[in-house]
């Protein structure tokens, strides 16, 4: 029997891992899709360089 492992990564399998990141980055598109909308350009542009830096 293998030992429990108490790291936050070994609490999902990887499908599991997979879907969270898809749902993070659909929750992203749509907030930056939100901030288009709003007509800010020069914000959304930072703002999305910033948050594709911290998925990368």
């Amino acid at each position: 029997m293998s030992k429990p492992h108490h790291d936050d990564d070994s609490l999902l399998d990887p499908l599991e891992r997979a879907y969270l990141q898809v749902l993070w980055f659909s929750t992203v598109v749509f907030l930056l899709l939100c901030l288009a909308r709003s007509g800010n350009s020069d914000e959304l542009a930072a703002l999305g360089a910033d948050w594709l830096a911290r998925l990368c």
